[in-house]
């Protein structure tokens, strides 16, 4: 009986590739897993790795949304003929569309790229909420302050930033100063992180007194690909552009975000409709930022009230460890591990550990 999920982290080394003449692409499905289980999903990809190393080919991670009936698998490879040959023989058919991607970005927006084992049901949704947040009046600090003292202050942003992605479980996918873009799996916490810049950007703009300082932030959610094929282009420039939008000392939000926060304690207003690139309209909400986050989130840096030992905890279970192997590694008794197991299930609404295992990776919560 398998006591755990068997994950381990995808390695690609670019460098290497480029000397053998090997790339990285994504693929993108659509239609494929609507109406059939996470372990339908999970047998596809088994036979996709019956014929990995007849093409030259090794996949890395698979991605599901099964309620737009979308799937996303990254492979390891010399050509997209490769890809499209493995695929049309293992299931049947081929992408809908195949993108040449870089490590570093694909790592950037999904974090650590994670790959079940064999036979093992597995699920982890592609779909990322991006933040990008801009100082509205960088041009006025500048000219106020002078490019050295500017510079400074928008280091001190930067690392507020940071502080404020990393307790939230994100990603800096781009610096772009005086501003950044960052990615979270859960979108609850990507609003929290807006919310925590805002407070923060105000502290730092009392602190400095004769320096008025604002910030703008754009909040929006996306899969990895779409017919652009860029990766996660058409969410990202749907954040700009709500960025740009938002008046100074205020987040907006797409209404994909508010509807992922749906049942959360975050209080969204509609403002107006938005027209982006002769698409449909947007509706576009404000977001209240509160003066106590812990109305977004519980009073801790790890989702759904997760105390660190129980990240602990969970960090083991996901690699695949047994009780006992955990309460060896942790120096702490079998009823504790069982006990901290128990409250890890009932706080991230997981019925076993196999799915216990797909949170950690969803949220990160692995080394």
């Amino acid at each position: 009986m398998n006591d755990g999920l068997n994950l381990t982290r995808a390695e690609f080394d670019p460098e290497s590739a480029r000397r053998s003449g090997r790339k990285l692409f994504m693929c993108r499905h659509l239609g494929r897993s609507q109406g059939i289980t996470v372990e339908g999903i999970a047998s596809r990809h088994d036979l996709d790795l019956l014929f990995q190393d007849k093409y030259d080919l090794r996949w890395l991670s698979y991605y599901t949304d099964r309620e737009a009936g979308t799937t996303f698998c990254i492979s390891e490879t010399p050509s997209i003929e490769a890809v499209e040959a493995c695929h049309r023989e293992a299931t049947g058919g081929v992408p809908h569309r195949i993108v040449q991607v870089e490590w570093g970005t694909v790592e950037a927006f999904l974090g650590h790229v994670a790959m079940p084992g064999r036979g093992q049901p597995w699920e982890q949704s592609p779909i990322r909420t991006i933040l990008v947040a801009q100082i509205a009046n960088s041009a006025e600090l500048t000219l106020r302050l002078g490019d050295s003292r500017a510079r400074a202050l928008y280091r001190t942003i930067e690392e507020l930033c940071r502080v404020e992605v990393e307790s939230n479980v994100g990603y800096q996918v781009l610096t772009m100063a005086p501003g950044i873009v960052t990615s979270f799996a859960s979108a609850t916490k990507a609003v929290a992180c807006a919310a925590g810049i805002q407070l923060g950007v105000r502290a730092e703009s009392e602190k400095q007194r004769l320096v008025p300082l604002e910030i703008k932030i754009g909040l929006n959610a996306g899969e990895p690909l779409t017919e652009d094929g860029e990766l996660f282009g058409a969410a990202v420039e749907v954040a700009r552009q709500l960025c740009a939008k938002a008046p100074p000392g205020t987040v907006f939000a797409s209404g994909v975000v508010r509807d992922l926060c749906s049942g959360k304690a975050v209080d969204f207003s509609l403002q107006e409709s938005l027209r982006i690139a002769g698409e449909e309209p947007l509706r576009v909400y404000g977001v209240k930022v509160p003066e106590d986050l812990h109305q977004i989130l519980p009073a801790t840096l790890f989702p759904d009230g997760l105390t660190k030992r129980e990240v602990e905890v969970l960090g083991l279970l996901a690699t695949g460890k047994s009780n006992q192997q955990i309460a060896s590694s942790l120096i702490i008794s079998l009823n504790t591990v069982a006990r901290h197991v128990a409250n890890i299930l009932d706080k991230t609404g997981a019925s076993n550990r196999t799915e216990a295992a797909a949170y950690a990776y969803r949220f990160r919560l692995t080394s």
